[in-house]
């Protein structure tokens, strides 16, 4: 049975409508690109129902890495720190609030543009997006890949409580996808000694044809 560590507590998040705010800028941008772009990690649990805050926005899009350069380059809403990209990570922040939109405080909001097969995402990920309160999200299935994905490789609180999270309120939906995750995080996440052996069974069920 693996322990997870409880070590690394979720940061103070921004509001949540500037949250929101600076994902569908970003977003807008990308469609307008002809990209296809994707929310996924805690905002995307965020926009399902969690109640667990997250201080960033993750997303990841088709669009190339000069692509995504071109777009952000001297835009006045967006902040690009000097440590930007990190592994196929791009790291920016929107300026969100007064001056920039309609939110009431102004925040510098955090959003991490991910390329797909990175975080655990799809290698295309066209056919894994669905909508969710008018933004563009990976599904369920897909969402729940990435957080076992990150469970695997450092076993975080935070990572545990999405996916149970998913697993109580979407079953039927990781049922119908459950072929597309990765056998080995299933396993280690149902080998945790966190889970009960009546919680286990249960997921086991949902995570396992």
């Amino acid at each position: 049975m693996t322990p997870r560590k409880r070590g690394a507590r979720t940061p103070k998040a921004p509001p949540l409508e500037n949250q929101v705010s600076a994902a569908r800028y970003i977003g807008d941008r990308i469609k307008q690109a002809s990209g296809t772009y994707a929310l996924m990690g805690g905002f995307a649990l965020l926009l399902l129902g969690s109640q667990r805050s997250t201080r960033d926005v993750d997303m990841v899009t088709d669009l190339r890495m000069k692509q995504i350069w071109s777009l952000i380059e001297g835009d006045s809403w967006l902040i690009i720190p000097k440590s930007k990209k990190v592994a196929d990570v791009l790291k920016i922040f929107v300026n969100t609030g007064p001056g920039f939109d309609d939110c009431k405080l102004s925040k510098a909001v955090e959003v991490d543009i991910a390329l797909p097969g990175v975080k655990g995402t799809p290698a295309s990920i066209g056919r894994a997006t669905a909508t969710v309160k008018g933004l563009s999200s990976l599904d369920v299935t897909h969402i729940l890949r990435g957080k076992l994905s990150h469970y695997a490789s450092r076993e975080f609180d935070r990572d545990f409580e999405d996916i149970v999270f998913l697993l109580r309120n979407y079953q039927d939906q990781i049922k119908e996808g459950r072929r597309s995750l990765r056998g080995e995080d299933v396993e280690l996440f149902l080998n945790s000694e966190d889970l009960s052996e009546t919680a286990r069974a249960t997921y086991a069920k949902i995570l396992k044809d």
